[in-house]
């Protein structure tokens, strides 16, 4: 991770200093083996996610037009 350094002046940039600090936790950068059966219960959240999220990446052809998930 790179470091950030403020520039002078006003204090947005310090406070974009410790979003992106903050994001690049936040963010996950290797694959963890959990399938959905790992997680217990949720089911309407579950159908949810991979309505709205996994089925468009596997499936781009079926999600083409004006109309959102």
């Amino acid at each position: 991770m790179r470091s950030f350094k403020p520039k002078n002046g006003d204090g947005d940039d310090v406070e974009q200093a410790k979003l992106r600090v903050g994001l690049n936790s936040a963010i996950i950068t290797e694959k963890p083996n959990v399938q959905w059966s790992d997680v217990a219960g949720l089911e309407n959240a579950k159908q949810a996610l991979q309505e709205a999220i996994i089925l468009p990446v596997k499936f781009p052809q079926f999600f083409t037009g004006k109309r959102r998930p």
